[in-house]
């Protein structure tokens, strides 16, 4: 941490500002894309002078994975489950819109006041429906867990990291014989790993049915 008075640029500096470069940054690189010295380029300032505002490299990503939930909500009104299926899918899309805080929040979650207010809204729909809070915490830590799961699955398809085999795996299971593996032959077609919308929204709907089921969010 600085000890000394703000270096040059520092003056105009806020942390919304070193947070909206990381972002920038962070967006065109991934995380290991953002750094003090590129976010302080971005903004014509000393490295030095960030950490007035942001105490290292994890606080300023943390902020950013946070950042990029600003506009998360869960809608009013309607039915408890599709209210917290809409709101899955818009956090599905507001990761994948920022690649940094998506890998970010892969390994450590964010505790933001962004994230704290959509966790406090979630938590609020689960009870009106009747659930407990342990109901309500399980529920929304295998939502949570299941679509950051997904958007990793995603990003790593997109930047190469894993190669997207849905045409082999497909080849693959196509080829066993139905004699030895009935059951695979048959689901052949619907054993394949995918990465889109789709997909994700219909394992979504197989958690929220489950949830659905009387007692499942007792106790």
């Amino acid at each position: 941490m600085s000890t000394g008075p703000p270096r040059r640029g520092s003056a105009r500096l806020t942390r919304d500002r070193i947070v909206a470069a990381a972002m920038e940054l962070g967006d065109a690189r991934g995380t290991a894309g953002v750094s003090m010295r590129r976010v302080a380029e971005v903004l014509g300032c000393d490295p030095m002078a960030l950490y007035w505002h942001v105490r290292s490299k994890g606080d300023l990503l943390d902020a950013v994975a946070d950042a990029a939930l600003a506009d998360l909500a869960v809608p009013d009104g309607g039915d408890w489950a599709a209210r917290l299926r809409a709101t899955c899918v818009d956090l599905r899309r507001a990761l994948l819109a920022h690649p940094a805080a998506a890998q970010h929040v892969v390994n450590r979650p964010p505790l933001g006041p962004h994230a704290a207010r959509v966790t406090e809204a979630a938590l609020r729909v689960m009870h009106s429906a009747g659930a407990s809070p342990a109901g309500s915490a399980r529920l929304l830590q295998t939502l949570v867990s299941y679509t950051v799961g997904a958007v990793a699955q995603s990003l790593a398809v997109l930047s190469g990291a894993a190669a997207d085999r849905t045409d082999e795996v497909r080849g693959a299971l196509g080829g066993l014989s139905p004699t030895d593996f009935p059951l695979s032959a048959a689901a052949a077609g619907h054993l394949v790993s995918r990465t889109g919308e789709e997909a994700f929204t219909a394992g979504l709907d197989l958690i929220l049915a489950g949830a659905r089921r009387p007692g499942a969010l007792s106790g």
